[in-house]
């Protein structure tokens, strides 16, 4: 099966248009306008014309669905890893064409993820009762601020699965933090969650994401026994990601390079001298990063191992 794009998470991807426009602190360097772009596109900001798509692109999930069917497994499906479908600037009929092609592939799943959490319940098609089982739907949750503003509203919505994507994690995220979600009982809002996808940003201006910060997140799902795939560090290789807090502090800051990063578990990026120092004696653990060795060389380990558990029913 054939992919647009490689995300480890997803069997393939289908962009039913390319184009979108920035909305929050995660879409600061975003690789879809990037390759827009390169590619010579102009689609990604406010009034810029999508790109759409002919019958030979949109035939391609209906093929897939008829090779899952031969296999004999479902096969997961990413959705727009170049747009976003509940733009309100889509091109107009394309999110029902969407809707159409899923509705006709019962063997694919489709994960649905969007940064616009507002217009999700009237972006759904009107037949869509309690979710149609063949679709996941998720926000993603880059930092506190925009966990506490979307997943509020992607509990509202019925859905097979919901899941969340903190990618690029730039800040921390604790998902008890908002008293004002509520939206089970005893307070587990991520037991309303049936996966957790976490990641460090990649591409030109890349910001570092603290190791603190996916532990947390792993630690968290553990907790609540939802599922945690950590795809990637970024673009930085980390200096001591690994090593105890006392140890650390005993050896820094002399031995760092001057082509080093460090910043503490508030994301505070700190010059070694008085910034380090107060990071340390605050408890906010200091990390070094560097060089910016890429997302492949920095990898996906957390803590010396890969995460890469997926729903229940799902490998692989």
């Amino acid at each position: 099966m054939g992919k647009e794009t490689a995300i480890s998470w997803t069997d393939s991807t289908f962009n039913p248009w390319w184009g979108c426009t920035p909305i929050s602190p995660g879409c600061a360097h975003c690789y879809a306008a990037t390759l827009d772009h390169r590619t010579g596109g102009d689609c990604f900001g406010a009034g810029k014309t999508r790109r759409t798509f002919g019958e030979k692109h949109w035939n391609q999930p209906l093929n897939w669905d008829k090779s899952a069917e031969k296999e004999g497994k479902l096969r997961l499906v990413f959705v727009a890893s170049m747009a976003d479908v509940f733009d309100a600037e889509a091109p107009a009929g394309e999110l029902e064409k969407l809707w159409d092609v899923i509705r006709k592939t019962p063997h694919l799943i489709w994960q649905i993820l969007t940064k616009r959490s507002d217009r999700i319940a009237m972006s759904l098609p009107t037949d869509w009762g309690q979710g149609y089982p063949n679709v996941w739907l998720g926000v993603t949750a880059e930092n506190q601020e925009m966990a506490d503003a979307r997943i509020p509203l992607l509990l509202q919505v019925p859905a097979a699965k919901r899941f969340l994507s903190c990618e690029p994690l730039i800040g921390p995220v604790d998902f008890n933090h908002c008293s004002a979600w509520n939206p089970v009982e005893n307070n587990l809002y991520l037991e309303a969650i049936d996966w957790v996808i976490a990641g460090g940003e990649t591409g030109h201006g890349a910001r570092p994401m603290h190791p603190d910060w996916a532990r947390s997140l792993r630690d968290q799902c553990q907790a609540a026994g939802v599922p945690f795939f950590f795809k990637q560090w970024g673009e930085w290789g980390l200096r001591n990601a690994f090593e105890s807090f006392t140890t650390w502090c005993n050896k820094a800051p002399t031995w760092l390079d001057k082509s080093d990063v460090c910043m503490d578990t508030a994301g505070r990026i700190c010059r070694i001298g008085k910034d380090f120092q107060t990071a340390r004696d605050e408890g906010k653990f200091p990390v070094a990063f560097g060089p910016h060795v890429g997302k492949k060389d920095a990898g996906r380990e957390l803590d010396g191992r890969e995460w890469s558990e997926m729903p229940e029913g799902v490998t692989r």
